[in-house]
């Protein structure tokens, strides 16, 4: 059985996004910030873990132009894309 996700919003401006997130595996981060890496407008995005017995992970995304929503939806949007075409991919090349 999972535990729900919470999210909760640290800190919210208009070029800058701090949220506090528990119960989500940190591979998401490295997802997103592989995405972010390229985009000029992202001046930072990453995480640290509030403490190494909890399952909570601090987030913070700061840009240049645009909001930081929307740099974040775009990171997802793209992760799922990638796990769609992996998925294609293994159903292709693995028989049942």
């Amino acid at each position: 059985m999972s535990t729900q996700m919470k999210v909760r919003v640290l800190e919210k401006g208009r070029n800058l996004l701090k949220l506090e997130i528990e119960n989500i595996d940190p591979i998401i981060f490295h997802m997103m910030n592989h995405h972010m890496e390229n985009e000029p407008n992202v001046e930072i995005s990453g995480y640290q873990i509030v403490h190494p017995m909890s399952n909570k992970y601090v987030y913070i995304i700061r840009v240049r132009r645009g909001t930081p929503k929307k740099y974040m939806i775009e990171a997802l949007e793209k992760i799922l894309k990638d796990l769609k075409e992996f998925k294609e991919e293994l159903m292709s090349k693995v028989s049942r």
